[in-house]
């Protein structure tokens, strides 16, 4: 049951495993991917609107697989949810069968040990990977090189000062966008 929390704790979605009331876990689930679908087509806008520019192409591409992966998780662990419980059933059942007890146990437990192991170091390296993205935010300018095609000169353009470049159809330079913007 640890590894079923931690795995509630990094963001899967487990609706059969938990006590209390689901309903609030269900809307805060389909909320989360509201905001990941919105945010993934934002994306899509920021790479039509910048897709002259090699570096931001590149950038905004990169940041678009990202995000489809994200999105692909959380459909494709909606749509086949039976199959994954049915597998955490199997590995959370134990032999009954006497002759098979005892080393059951054993590897079971051993089993459990090393996929709580390598859940807790894929959690591990996810935080560490967000703190670094976030912190790595405030090095540097926030600027994009801009081409003017009239006169054939490239000026800077300050950029808002956030983790993912997208295109955001409010002000996100400062104030409560920004903040929104820059937590979610």
């Amino acid at each position: 049951m640890p590894n079923i929390r931690l795995m509630q704790a990094s963001g899967h979605f487990l609706f059969r495993y938990v006590t209390g009331p689901i309903l609030i876990r269900k809307v805060y689930s389909w909320w989360t991917l509201a905001m990941v679908v919105l945010q993934f087509l934002a994306i899509l806008g920021n790479l039509a609107t910048n897709a002259d520019d090699v570096n931001e192409l590149t950038a905004n591409t990169i940041t678009t697989l990202f995000f489809t992966h994200s999105v692909t998780k959380f459909i494709y662990f909606a749509v086949n949810s039976e199959n994954f419980y049915r597998t955490l059933g199997i590995w959370n059942q134990t032999n009954s069968h006497p002759l098979f007890a005892e080393s059951d146990a054993r590897y079971h437990s051993i089993a459990l040990a090393k996929m709580r192991k390598l859940l807790v170091l894929v959690m591990a390296t996810t935080v560490l990977s967000v703190v670094a993205w976030v912190t790595i935010t405030f090095f540097g300018e926030s600027v994009k090189n801009v081409l003017d095609k009239e006169t054939n000169e490239t000026y800077t353009v300050e950029i808002p000062r956030l983790p993912i470049k997208s295109w955001y159809p409010w002000n996100a330079m400062s104030g409560p966008a920004y903040i929104f913007s820059f937590i979610y």
